[in-house]
């Protein structure tokens, strides 16, 4: 149901995982980094896998913050906090 939304509204914040059931993360990242609607996404992604199976798939796109679990949602938090403040000193700016 969440994908049905993309394009429609505005979006600027994904959390998300690369191990989905019938869903391939990485490939879904890449392309939604592509569409010109929503390239500017900022992008979180929350996994158990390590640094080394995440290269081997040709590693994550620039922009993309990894947090690997099992992770305490403190540091979750924080970062979404500022990706938001972030996100509003943009708009502010103009």
């Amino acid at each position: 149901m969440g994908f049905g939304f993309m394009g429609q509204v505005m979006l600027y914040l994904l959390i998300t995982d690369l191990g989905m059931p019938g869903i391939d993360g990485f490939e879904m990242i890449r392309s939604l980094q592509a569409s010109a609607v929503i390239s500017d996404l900022d992008i979180i992604v929350v996994t158990a896998l390590t640094d080394c199976p995440i290269a081997e798939r040709g590693g994550q796109p620039g922009g993309i913050t990894v947090m690997h679990k099992p992770r305490r949602f403190e540091r979750l938090r924080h970062r979404v906090r500022q990706l938001i403040k972030d996100r509003q000193q943009q708009v502010a700016a103009g």
